[in-house]
């Protein structure tokens, strides 16, 4: 995601960009870009809270490069774990092109 908002002039990813990268990693539509923005606002259009099934959260994980997918969301040792190796990368110095 971050070599994508470096190419795109420092710009976020859309929701659509977002679901189509989850969908290509899954060989399949998994996930919408109205769910995509639905979690990141965490309501839907009715204005209902979001209540994802773990097979969603388990594709948005991965599609966010995090290995353990849903396990990152649901399990706090793991996503403590995840979130320290993520720090780390963030500390280390960049790599050459």
């Amino acid at each position: 995601m971050a070599r994508e908002a470096a190419r795109s002039g420092g710009r976020p990813p859309a929701y659509r960009e977002h679901a189509d990268r989850i969908n290509r990693l899954a060989g399949r539509d998994v996930i919408s870009r109205d769910t995509v923005r639905n979690l990141h606002l965490g309501l839907n259009q009715k204005g209902q809270a979001c209540n994802p099934t773990v097979d969603t959260l388990d594709w948005l994980g991965r599609g966010f490069g995090i290995g353990a997918g849903a396990s990152y969301f649901l399990d706090d040792a793991k996503a403590a774990v995840v979130d320290e190796q993520v720090g780390a990368a963030a500390a280390a110095p960049p790599s050459p092109p």
